[in-house]
């Protein structure tokens, strides 16, 4: 099962990832998720960032947050062609604002929230909102 401390771990690394990055537009995340980069060890917890096909023939750079041996525990789209960023959380606890939509096989509930603006800022108060509630 996935913690609340891992989700948090996740939101806090993403978080660092940003700024250590000076990631401040979606063209500065583009230019990475092209890359599929891997920020840290792939045998342990890490930041894999990519492009991903997205709604209506659009691609999203996402950041997704891996746990080897759990799987992902936060993924973040952010489509620019459509103007939204999507956050989805895995774990065994319900977070205030995000849709319940599944259940995976260890039992962690999928979350998901749509934020209708793909502005870094806009994304980094919305995490800091996972941090804190």
């Amino acid at each position: 099962m996935i913690s609340r401390t891992d989700l948090n771990q996740a939101v806090q690394s993403v978080l660092d990832f940003l700024t250590e990055y000076k990631i401040n537009s979606i063209s500065d995340l583009e230019r990475l998720a092209e890359q599929n980069l891997v920020i840290g060890d792939s045998n342990q917890a890490h930041i894999y960032i990519s492009n991903c096909v997205s709604n209506l023939n659009t691609t999203a750079p996402t950041i997704s947050y891996i746990i080897p041996a759990i799987g992902i525990v936060l993924d973040i789209k952010t489509n620019n062609s459509l103007g939204y960023c999507s956050l989805l959380t895995k774990g065994n606890f319900s977070i205030n604002g995000y849709e319940i939509f599944a259940k995976d096989p260890s039992g962690n509930l999928i979350q998901q929230k749509k934020i209708c603006s793909t502005e870094i800022q806009v994304l980094k108060s919305e995490l800091s909102y996972l941090l804190n509630n």
